[in-house]
Order: C-alpha cells, then sequence, then structure tokens
C-alpha cells in the first residue's frame, strides 16, 4: 500500500512540474517573439476533465449565485 501511495504522490508532483514547465513555454511563445502562438495548455490536452473553464458569469449572476449558497433559497434578479 505504501508502494502505490508514493507512486501516486510521484505522479502528482510530476504533473505539476510538467504543467509548470509547459505553461512557463506558452507564455514565453505566445508573448509573440517568435511568431508562433499556442491555442491550448499542457494540462488542457492530457487532462481536460481537471482544467477549470473560465467562467463567463456576470456579476450580478456570481452575487445571486453566493447569495444563494449563504441563505439556501435562489435568488431572483430583477
Amino acid at each position: 500500500m505504501r508502494y502505490a501511495v508514493a507512486r501516486y504522490k510521484a505522479q502528482i508532483r510530476e504533473t505539476a512540474y510538467r504543467n509548470y514547465v509547459t505553461d512557463a513555454l506558452y507564455v514565453i511563445v505566445s508573448g509573440g517573439q517568435f511568431g508562433m502562438t499556442l491555442s491550448e495548455r499542457f494540462a488542457e490536452i492530457f487532462e481536460p476533465e481537471k482544467v477549470q473553464k473560465e467562467d463567463t458569469r456576470t456579476q450580478e449572476e456570481i452575487v445571486a449565485a453566493v447569495w444563494a449558497g449563504i441563505t439556501g433559497k435562489k435568488v431572483v434578479n430583477e
């Protein structure tokens, strides 16, 4: 069991390192210095279910969601 836990932790560290390095390269290349652009990050290609998508809600929708979580009932915007 210890081996499985150790391998899992090692895999998490390796994945975090790969994401860090590829995101750094993404920033360098996307800066336009080399005339190249990247459309997706490493994490988006290999683990799309773990990547948080950009929140496109308006401020009012976010406030309503927070109030709904606090009060336990849906807040209707007028």
